[in-house]
């Protein structure tokens, strides 16, 4: 799991099992998992906020599980485009 912030300078606030994130554009991140899983079937859920004083949710999409991290998009209100978002939080679930 890891909560980050997703703006400027992206930074992890807290985290279990990540090695590290990587921002790879507008509102697209890369979490790279400290012990890869088994395989790629795991489930991968994330959730975003505009604020950490409630903003309102975002989408994300988590996109191209792989061993060894996931990539997720948090996208903007209308769901049209990423967008950059302060609190982002995502849980992976499987074997490994």
């Amino acid at each position: 799991w890891i909560n980050f912030n997703g703006t400027g300078v992206i930074a992890i606030r807290d985290s279990f099992n990540v090695n590290g994130i990587a921002d790879l554009g507008v509102g697209l991140y890369r979490v790279d998992f400290e012990v890869d899983f088994v395989n790629s079937n795991y489930a991968g859920v994330a959730t975003a906020n505009t604020t950490l004083s409630g903003g309102g949710p975002r989408p994300v999409s988590t996109q191209t599980p792989l061993l060894t991290g996931i990539t997720m998009l948090a996208a903007n209100t209308a769901n049209t485009a990423g967008e950059d978002q302060e609190l982002i939080l995502m849980v992976a679930f499987g074997d490994q």
